[in-house]
């Protein structure tokens, strides 16, 4: 063999290896983000009357795109970098799971109150594992991600893709609630406390002091945020607990079933 021939080949094989890893990647993603940007407006922190709300959001920079659900497999929307969701449920006791990379993780919500805001996010850096943790405690970082929000886009999903595309894409639910549900049932301590939105920080608001303030009195909309706006539409598209392929939760956290 030549040594032209043998660069043709080597380069050959390289280009096939490289196509190989690349498609591997690419199944290992999440799928494409079907969001758009909000076109209402929403006040974080006050519900409807009746009803209470969820934050769910990404402050910092993510490699992936990922899928919300609850533990009756109730889709809410997605979240990625710089983003935030908001939505408003029926009171009642959750589990809310984030999925991306065909992996689950579980924030568990023992009760939530009408009235009340729940405050979940998404941390994602470089160096090490995604965190899907409560955003609505007092520690450092949950005050600094609150602080952001008026920062994030607000989405809301698009009502031009089939649910059935997005959950096809979402892939084995039950399996990944399943492995998450595990995984947040085996901490305890500290570590189980960052992965659930109890009732202290609820009670409070998530207000731990006047910087944190913001996280509750930002109106946001689909170009960016304005402060102390006194409109207040929380009813994103499909609000009755995002689009349900399951139940709903009623005020005691039993299953309540609903038509999509």
């Amino acid at each position: 063999m030549t040594t032209k021939a043998r660069i043709v080949g080597w380069v050959g094989g390289v280009a096939i290896g490289l196509g190989v890893w690349g498609a591997g990647l690419a199944g290992c993603g999440a799928g494409a983000f079907h969001m758009r940007a909000a076109r209402d407006a929403v006040t974080i922190g006050q519900p409807p009357e009746g009803r209470a709300q969820i934050v769910f959001f990404m402050p910092g920079r993510s490699r992936e795109v990922a899928g919300l659900v609850d533990q009756r497999g109730t889709y809410y929307g997605q979240i990625r970098a710089e983003t935030v969701l908001v939505r408003d449920v029926p009171p009642g006791r959750y589990r809310f799971y984030a999925i991306r990379e065909r992996n689950g993780y579980a924030v568990d919500v023992p009760l939530l109150a009408a009235g009340q805001t729940a405050y979940i996010g998404g941390v994602d850096p470089l160096i090490t594992s995604f965190v899907w943790r409560s955003m609505s405690g007092c520690d450092a970082e949950a005050i600094e991600a609150r602080r952001s929000l008026s920062t994030l886009a607000r989405m809301e999903p698009d009502p031009d893709v089939p649910l059935e595309t997005i959950l096809r894409e979402l892939g084995d639910i039950p399996r990944r609630t399943g492995e998450a549900d595990r995984d947040l049932d085996a901490m305890s301590g500290a570590h189980r406390a960052l992965h659930t939105v109890d009732a202290e920080s609820l009670a409070r608001g998530g207000d731990c002091d006047a910087a944190a303030t913001s996280g509750s009195e930002t109106t946001t909309t689909s170009a960016g945020t304005s402060t102390g706006a006194d409109t207040t539409d929380a009813a994103s598209p499909g609000t009755d607990t995002g689009t349900s392929t399951g139940a709903s939760a009623d005020a005691t956290g039993d299953a309540q079933t609903t038509t999509p």
